[in-house]
Formats: C-alpha cells, structure tokens, sequence
C-alpha cells in the first residue's frame, strides 16, 4: 500500500512538473498550450490552478494514508481500496485541509511580524542583502507554522473516528486533545530525523519500511491521548 501511494505520489508530482515546465517553456508553434495563453499572467493562473488541483489530489491521498495507519493500528482491514477513503467525503476533507492551512497562515503572519521589522531594518541598513532578507522570513514563517501545526496534528484522525463532526468541532477538539501533550508530539518528531536522514542517503527507498511505521505511531499517539482525555470528559460530565 506504501509502494502504491508513494508511486502514486510521485506521478502526481511528475505530471505538476511537467506541466509547469511545458507553460514556462512551450515545445513549438503548434503546441495547443502555447496558442491558447497569449499572456504571462494566464500562463500563471493556470500554472496556480494546476498546482493546486495536484496539491488537493495529494491531500485527499494522504488522507486515505493516515486512514489505512489507523486500520493498522486498530487490527482492522486496511488493503488497497482504504487509499480511497478520503475521496468517500472528499468535500469535508478539502474544506478540512484549507481551514487549517489559513489558520496555521495567519498565526505564522501575526508571529512573523517582529522577525519582519528586524530583518527589514537589517536591510534598509546594509547589514543583510535582499536574498537573506527574504530566506531568513520564510525560514522562520516554516518554523512558527510547524510549531503551531502540533495543535492540528489529530484533527485527521478525528475526522476519520467522527466523520459528522464540522470542521470547526473537529479542529476544536483537536486542540483539546493535544493541548498539554504538544512537547511530547515534538519530541516524537525529533526521533523521526535519523529514520527521515537514512531514508534520504537511500534515495527515498527506505520510506517504503519506515514511512507507515512513522505515521502509525502517530496513530498510536492519537489513541494515546484520546485515553488521557476520556477520565477528564466523564469527570466534568459527572459534574
């Protein structure tokens, strides 16, 4: 199953780049893509449209992925067709995917802005060129949103136990869920970087083993703090 979605993966990310190769470098005259957009700006939007299209088929992928983790985890059927799992509400799963994503984006814009202001001053001083400038923004915008993405981290799992929950409720009790387990989740991630490290010395050809061992842990850890919190629920519930 983890050579099938990683193949399919890999041709999902082929196809985006040829794509955008094929717009940025038309092949001749008589290229159908190369007559249609007359303008930079719809060679753009297309190039955007496509990437995105690819990008919601990878979610709706991994979404079947961490499906077919928590079947393993649970001794239940997990075979080919659970890699189609999140295709059965694909609607809920998307909107799912993109409340999170605007939400990791505006908390990483509202942490992001003291690091602007320093490294804007730094540049308008000469002290770093316009290129360090920019890195260093992103590379702290990917750090805060990775750290905040830890509060997020069950929401899929969630979605996949209670799949009537809204998106609001799912992301809700998510944050319930991981409110005072979110260290330890990280510390789980730091021990996945020698595994990601000689995944990478091996081409890529590791993840087949080790790329369902990390994210059925994750699965593990899920049902882990789904315990934790069950006392606390019947407690407040008595009360």
């Amino acid at each position: 199953v983890t050579l099938v979605m990683l193949i399919i993966v890999a041709g999902i990310s082929a196809a985006e780049w040829g794509m955008t190769t094929l717009i940025e470098h038309p092949s001749g005259s008589h290229n159908y893509i190369s007559q249609s957009i007359s303008s930079q700006s719809r060679s753009y939007i297309l190039m955007v449209l496509f990437s995105l299209v690819c990008q919601l088929a990878l979610v709706l992928l991994w979404m079947g992925y961490t499906s077919f983790a928590l079947r393993l985890r649970r001794g239940q059927y997990a075979g080919m067709s659970v890699l189609l799992d999140g295709c059965r509400n694909w609607g809920k799963t998307i909107l799912l995917y993109l409340y999170i994503s605007v939400l990791l984006s505006l908390w990483a814009t509202v942490f992001s802005m003291p690091a602007s202001y320093l490294l804007t001053g730094l540049y308008l001083n000469g002290a770093v060129s316009e290129e360090m400038m920019y890195g260093g923004l992103l590379l702290w915008m990917t750090l805060i949103m990775w750290l905040l993405s830890y509060q997020y981290r069950t929401a899929w799992f969630i979605f996949l136990d209670e799949p009537s929950l809204s998106v609001r409720q799912i992301v809700s009790k998510a944050k319930a869920i991981t409110r005072t387990h979110r260290m330890e989740l990280f510390c789980l991630d730091l021990s996945f970087i020698p595994w990601g490290l000689l995944c990478l010395l091996t081409f890529g050809i590791l993840f087949i083993w080790k790329l369902p061992y990390m994210v059925c842990t994750y699965a593990y850890a899920y049902t882990a703090l789904l315990e934790r919190q069950r006392p606390s629920v019947s407690v407040v519930t008595a009360e």
